[in-house]
C-alpha cells in the first residue's frame, strides 16, 4: 500500500528499517510536502499580521478624527482604545492561530530532519552488515528472529 503524505504526520515520520530503500525514496517527497505547507503557513501568517497592522492604523486614525464624546485623546488613551477594539482583538486571534500553525510546521520540519538523520544512520548500519544475521520483512516472526540474532551476537 502506498504511503499517503499529509494525512497523519505521526505515520509520515515513522521509519520502517526493513524497507530502507522505500523510506529513502519517500523522504524527499515528505520534506517537500511539509516545506510547502510551512512556506504557505508563513505567508498566511505574514498576510494576517499585515492585515492587523492595517486594522490598528485605521482604528487609530478613526479615533483621532472622531474621539469619543468628552474624552481627551492622549497617546496612552489612544493605545488603550485601539487595543480594546473588537476588530483589533478579532484579528489578533487570527494572527495567533496562524502563528500556531507555523510553529507546528516548524516542529514538523525538525522531525523530518531527524527522520532523515535516522535513515542515514540506518543505511550506514545496513551497509556495514549490522543486519546481516537478521530476517527482513517487518513481520513479527522477522522481529523475533532479529531479537534472537541480537541475543546470540551479545553472548
Amino acid at each position: 500500500m502506498a504511503k499517503t503524505i499529509g494525512e497523519d504526520f505521526s505515520q509520515d515520520v515513522k521509519v520502517n528499517r526493513f524497507k530502507l530503500e522505500e523510506e529513502n525514496e519517500v523522504q524527499p517527497a515528505l520534506y517537500d510536502y511539509y516545506a510547502s505547507q510551512y512556506a504557505e503557513a508563513r505567508a498566511t501568517k505574514d498576510a494576517e499580521a499585515d492585515k492587523l497592522d492595517l486594522i490598528v492604523a485605521s482604528c487609530s486614525l478613526n479615533l483621532r478624527s472622531n474621539p469619543p464624546d468628552g474624552m481627551k485623546i492622549t497617546e496612552g488613551t489612544l493605545s488603550s482604545l485601539v487595543e480594546a477594539d473588537d476588530g483589533v482583538q478579532a484579528q489578533k486571534e487570527v494572527v495567533r492561530k496562524a502563528n500556531a500553525i507555523v510553529y507546528t510546521l516548524q516542529g514538523a520540519m525538525g522531525a523530518l530532519d531527524s527522520r532523515k538523520a535516522a535513515l542515514d544512520n540506518l543505511t550506514v548500519l545496513y551497509s556495514k552488515n549490522y543486519y546481516q544475521n537478521r530476517v527482513t520483512g517487518g513481520t513479527e516472526e522477522g522481529s523475533d528472529a532479529m531479537n534472537d540474532g541480537l541475543n546470540r551476537r551479545g553472548k
